[in-house]
């Protein structure tokens, strides 16, 4: 009988929540599905530095057989320091150097925890993942990353064992967009870049959720030739099935994810202040979930005194799913300088949501090609705002005399958790 034993290693695992922890969520969920043996290795919840939790996801993966390890890291302790919480000073989209202390966090961090600061995990994971591929007698490793010293982890274990190793880059290694915010010396980037390049080199394939300039960039860093894969993260049909629309008085935007200063709401503010005047009453309604400052919170609150701002905070997936179902409107704001290589994890989310989309970004970028498939998307740098202003008041017009604004995409089952699945085991067969 053919072995099947995968052992997936990856730092973040439920209870842990995020878009990161999903992919391999749904990732182990369905191999199990299709014949195969996946088993987890990851950090023990007591001891990780998680900054979201999203208890709901275990339901998903309760099948799989987990193995969890001590730690030794800096953020929680950072955190507690900063915000005398474990959890609400552990970064999330940015790093904070708006004062001498957490500048010197960030050169700390940045020139000292290469390539991250959960290198300490390496120490505990070796020593267990090793007995896991001789118990189990493994054959298939998959690492995933960030955290990136996730990989040095996979390349110990590829070198002392005879393992076929897939290398999934969740996100950029060395050009992730938050490395130039950690005031690193020329001799730590070459470190970390090193790094990059062995774990290239050695991996049996390349697993990411871009394309083929993302691929062309890491294509380059090293001599030897590689088998690279874009498998995109997605959404789950089953979950988005179960979920009904509820349709409600009020025209609800809605934003899911991380709203940083390193993304261009700005002009958002402006377009909404605007459609929001043209109207007496007050019926639209700004809804957050997730990770959002209260600097950032506080500007909307003020410049938009005739729109219901309201601030839900981080939410389970299940909750979220819903959210965006039942929306009017889904708002999204690509990272300054990182829309080429990344596309965020709840796209294919919004995608799936059947409501109209509002991206700020780069319309021939990869998330702006993707977006501009659907029937009611529009996708900007904030430049032309009497083409967002004409967009956005259509949608409430249609909604004012009760039409619901549909957005569909035609190729959207391509992005079920499933048939993405069903990609990663073509690569398993391949490799």
């Amino acid at each position: 009988m053919e072995n099947k034993n995968i052992l997936i290693i990856t730092y973040y695992w439920p209870p842990s929540g995020g878009s990161g922890v999903q992919r391999w969520v749904y990732f182990s969920k369905y191999l199990k599905k299709f014949g195969w043996n996946p088993m987890v290795l990851t950090v023990s919840p007591k001891k990780a530095s998680y900054r979201n939790f999203d208890e709901s996801l275990s339901d998903i993966v309760k099948e799989i057989k987990v193995t969890t390890t001590n730690t030794l890291e800096p953020l929680k302790i950072f955190s507690r320091l900063t915000k005398n919480s474990e959890r609400e000073g552990i970064p999330s989209g940015e790093i904070n150097n708006s004062n001498i202390f957490l500048k010197f966090f960030s050169f700390v961090r940045g020139n000292f925890f290469i390539p991250d600061a959960r290198i300490g995990w390496g120490f505990y994971a070796k020593k267990a993942a090793a007995n896991i591929i001789k118990r189990e007698k493994i054959k298939y490793l998959i690492t995933t990353g960030p955290p990136h010293s996730t990989h040095l982890i996979g390349l110990k274990l590829f070198k002392n064992f005879n393992l076929k190793w897939i290398v999934d880059f969740r996100d950029p290694w060395s050009e992730i967009f938050y490395n130039k915010d950690l005031f690193r010396l020329p001799i730590s980037i070459k470190r970390d870049m090193n790094y990059e390049k062995k774990v290239l080199a050695n991996a049996s394939a390349v697993l990411t959720s871009s394309d083929d300039e993302f691929h062309n960039l890491l294509m380059n860093k090293i001599k030897s030739k590689q088998n690279f894969y874009s498998i995109k993260n997605g959404f789950d049909k089953e979950l988005f099935k179960t979920l009904k629309y509820k349709k409600s008085n009020l025209f609800k935007i809605v934003h899911t994810g991380n709203l940083t200063n390193k993304q261009s709401y700005k002009q958002f503010i402006n377009v909404l202040l605007k459609v929001s005047n043209q109207y007496s009453e007050n019926f639209i309604e700004l809804i957050f979930a997730g990770n959002i400052s209260k600097k950032i919170l506080n500007e909307f609150q003020k410049k938009l005194p005739k729109i219901k701002t309201k601030f839900i905070g981080y939410i389970s997936h299940k909750k979220s799913v819903k959210l965006i179902k039942d929306s009017c409107l889904l708002v999204n704001f690509v990272y300054k300088s990182a829309e080429k290589l990344t596309i965020s994890g709840k796209i294919y989310e919004y995608m799936a949501a059947n409501s109209p989309i509002l991206c700020f970004g780069d319309k021939n970028s990869m998330i702006g090609k993707l977006l501009l498939e659907g029937e009611n998307s529009l996708v900007t740098d904030g430049n032309n705002k009497k083409k967002t202003y004409k967009f956005f008041n259509n949608l409430i017009v249609n909604w004012k005399r009760g039409r619901k604004n549909s957005n569909k995409f035609k190729n959207i089952d391509l992005y079920s958790r499933e048939n993405l699945t069903k990609k990663l085991v073509k690569v398993l067969n391949e490799i």
